[in-house]
């Protein structure tokens, strides 16, 4: 895994799978995904390796990208003790200053501007009685990469989108 980050000389888009909003008392990340917009990687947050993993990607230079950064910020701080250095994109923030009134969540706004298929697990949890916490790591951890690999091409469509509205200042200045 650090091999392959390591050789990354472009944007990483991350996402958590967390059993919560808020670590709390029994909150924890789960599964970490990564994307290059080609190669994508998901580990499983479970042992000393994933702890390194993590705390040596958050603190690197690479550029960094997460869909809804206030959440992935929030859990890298209570999870690994670090803010993820040089986060430079958030397509849910990019999407909110091209079209404010249409719905943020992630499967959506892939599926408006990128034409993607629905790839939530909400409906097999609510038919299998899974929680966050429960459902089966293989099913995670596929939905895991999924989400970070859509985090990373959506910035490759919406920053072209900010610079043809000259939203590009008010992103980079007040949002991000």
């Amino acid at each position: 895994a650090f091999q392959i980050l390591n050789g990354t000389n472009g944007l990483v888009a991350f996402d958590y799978e967390t059993t919560g909003l808020f670590r709390g008392e029994s909150g924890k990340v789960r599964a970490v995904g990564f994307s290059t917009g080609v190669d994508n990687f998901v580990t499983k947050n479970e042992n000393n390796e994933s702890m390194k993993l993590m705390r040596w990607f958050l603190d690197s230079d690479i550029p960094k990208a997460a869909y809804n950064s206030s959440f992935e910020i929030r859990w890298s701080e209570d999870m690994f003790g670090l803010t993820p250095k040089n986060l430079v994109h958030d397509p849910m923030l990019m999407h909110h200053l091209l079209d404010e009134n249409s719905s943020k969540d992630l499967e959506s706004v892939a599926s408006q501007y990128l034409k993607a298929n629905k790839w939530g697990i909400e409906s097999k949890m609510l038919e299998n009685g899974w929680t966050f916490e429960t459902i089966p790591i293989d099913e995670l951890v596929y939905y895991c990469g999924i989400d970070a690999y859509y985090t990373h091409k959506l910035v490759d469509v919406l920053l072209p989108e900010l610079e043809k509205s000259n939203l590009t200042r008010v992103y980079n200045k007040i949002l991000l």
